[in-house]
């Protein structure tokens, strides 16, 4: 509302910090509601029609490689190939209304290079035999049946909801659908969903101030091989303050 107050007075300078102030606001993982991200996006909108909505015209300069971009549109995307390298990417406003750029990069890291994060979750994750014993899962004997037992507690003093946990296995190890065996009945109920796939499995649940959840998941060490377990992950699939992942590593299935 005062970013649209600053446009119709035309108090131009005023609105642009505001405006950044704003798209600081969107950038952030901090969780906004639907009615504040509306407001804003209608807000940027009449802020961008104050400009004369005439687009604009940019230079771009990569790896000594130069394009002129010119759109009438307000918004233009290019994919930029990256290195490992440092890279220096110089942009030039060749028109006559601001230009804002936004970087967004995407990618897998590398195996073995699991990126450990902990943000007002935390989680524990331990495995156990048929009989609940510890058992070290980095050297399991073909066939073994092992319950991977998670975890997961809301450190705050807020409730968490719509919580998502994913146990990702190797693909040397085997998922167990649990509803068809005995261990059926150990089936937690605050779970409010549980999605089984080939290779992982996803809990959904809400999580109350300073509470624990434990969630089973029984696989099998099915084929022989050197295979990689991936770190575990919960977050909350709404506002990205809450999350927590943990380190994988190397496992060996033998005879």
């Amino acid at each position: 509302m005062a970013l649209e107050t600053y446009v119709i007075m035309g108090k131009k300078e005023k609105a642009r910090e505001l405006l950044e102030n704003i798209a600081k606001q969107l950038a952030d993982n901090r969780y906004m509601n639907t009615q504040a991200i509306s407001y804003s996006l209608v807000s940027i909108n009449k802020y961008v029609e104050s400009l004369g909505g005439t687009g604009f015209s940019i230079e771009l300069l990569d790896k000594g490689n130069k394009e002129v971009i010119e759109s009438k549109q307000s918004i233009v995307m290019r994919d930029l190939q990256v290195a490992y390298n440092p890279t220096t990417i110089q942009v030039t406003n060749t028109g006559n209304v601001d230009v804002f750029l936004n970087t967004a990069l995407t990618g897998k890291l590398p195996v073995g290079k699991d990126k450990v994060i902990q943000s007002k979750l935390s989680m524990v994750v331990a495995y156990t035999d048929k009989n609940g014993n510890p058992i070290d899962v980095s050297n399991l004997s073909q066939g073994t049946e092992v319950t991977a037992i998670a975890t997961i507690t809301n450190t705050t003093g807020v409730t968490i909801r719509d919580v998502a946990f994913s146990q990702i296995v190797p693909s040397g190890w085997e998922m167990v659908n649990t509803r068809f065996t005995e261990y059926g009945d150990e089936e937690n109920n605050q779970v409010e969903y549980k999605d089984i796939r080939d290779d992982r499995v996803h809990y959904y649940f809400d999580l109350q101030p300073k509470k624990s959840i434990s969630l089973k998941t029984v696989i099998n060490a099915s084929y022989l091989g050197d295979y990689y377990l991936p770190g575990s992950q919960a977050e909350a699939m709404y506002d990205g303050d809450y999350v927590v992942r943990s380190q994988g590593k190397w496992i060996t299935v033998k005879q």
